[in-house]
């Protein structure tokens, strides 16, 4: 049957590959002697995952001869048994020689086919794969923008309902005469740090303050060298953070006690603040003829304006998405591996 791991390795392997590559792709069937070197199972499973993939690579019998190849490792085993002064017999030596004279066959059938093909430019791949990391690089705070805009917006528009029911009375235009707003800012640091991302070291927003906090409030190492390894930053569980000084011989933190695999080495920081806003001008009306219903109206038409400056950005930053999410469709054989979260689920059940 297809399996969530065959269908995930099938994907991750295609979907770093520019479409032009497709014609280029063949397909090798280890241990073959039992199936007579020909397709088994697996094959079925491959054609059935290709045709949900819309690839025609094995759909006419032209293109499956020139696209499959089966090859087996006896002959190996009998090399190694006759290098050991062990004897076979000879029904079994037969055997083996048809295994080695079979792949033989394959593997110069192989690099015939290979001959032929016409050559990728890899640059083309390069190309893709890069774009695909700036995807991954940005989408998160890309992710946090737009969700700080769509909290203001939705702060606004309660205001602006409480603003319509407002009569002439100051007490109850005063509650509204501050504006709550959502800023999200960037922090290049001057050298990496590792930081724990597990949910008791993250900040959850107040709403009912001021105070500007880190997404990741627990820095377990700073200044941090790994990227000198090659480290991918904005990346959890990755192995290579065990060798972090934070890090026990366990995989542990020394500091926050949470495993490796919760840990991010960054480059730049992300702060939330809310702050609070004071519209100048409805307070001078205020003050000059506590005239309550001709500031609400000052306050409505700020706020409209608002609204409309934060529909704008956000409409650009979807934008923006949607542009390299259509470079991918229309470049690479599978713009994502939406098979992805199925194995690392299953993985988790396995380390617990």
């Amino acid at each position: 049957r297809l399996t969530t791991w065959f269908e995930y390795c099938i994907k991750e392997l295609l979907h770093h590959l520019h479409k032009d590559a497709v014609q280029n792709i063949k397909f090798c069937f280890t241990r073959t002697r039992a199936t007579n070197y020909g397709p088994g199972q697996t094959v079925d499973l491959l054609m059935e995952l290709l045709k949900k993939l819309k690839i025609d690579l094995l759909e006419t019998e032209d293109s499956f001869e020139q696209n499959t190849f089966y090859f087996d490792n006896e002959a190996f085993r009998y090399l190694a048994l006759k290098n050991n002064g062990i004897k076979v017999a000879n029904r079994e030596e037969k055997s083996y020689t048809h295994s080695w004279d079979q792949s033989v066959e394959e593997t110069f059938r192989l690099f015939g086919e290979i001959m032929k093909l016409k050559g990728h430019s890899t640059e083309q791949i390069i190309s893709l794969n890069r774009a695909r990391h700036v995807v991954v690089k940005i989408s998160k705070p890309l992710a946090n923008i737009t969700d700080a805009i769509n909290k203001t917006i939705k702060e606004l528009e309660i205001l602006k309902k409480k603003a319509e029911n407002l009569d002439l009375e100051t007490n109850k235009l005063m509650p509204d005469l501050y504006l709550r707003i959502f800023d999200i800012r960037k922090m290049e640091l001057r050298r990496p740090r590792t930081v724990c991302t597990h949910k008791k070291c993250t900040n959850n927003l107040n709403n009912q303050t001021v105070e500007t906090e880190p997404c990741y409030k627990q820095v377990c190492c700073e200044p941090c060298y790994l990227d000198y390894i090659g480290v991918s930053p904005e990346t959890t569980d990755d192995i290579r953070l065990k060798l972090c000084w934070s890090m026990s011989p366990s995989g542990k933190c020394k500091r926050c006690k949470h495993s490796y695999k919760h840990h991010m080495h960054i480059k730049c920081d992300y702060k939330i603040s809310m702050k609070t806003i004071r519209n100048e001008k409805t307070n001078e009306s205020l003050q000059k003829n506590k005239s309550l219903l001709d500031s609400n109206r000052d306050i409505l038409e700020e706020q409209e304006k608002l609204l409309v400056e934060l529909k704008h950005e956000r409409d650009d930053i979807t934008i923006a998405i949607a542009k390299f999410d259509s470079f991918l469709k229309e470049n690479s054989v599978l713009p994502y591996n939406d098979s992805f979260g199925k194995p690392r689920r299953n993985e988790n059940r396995l380390d617990t």
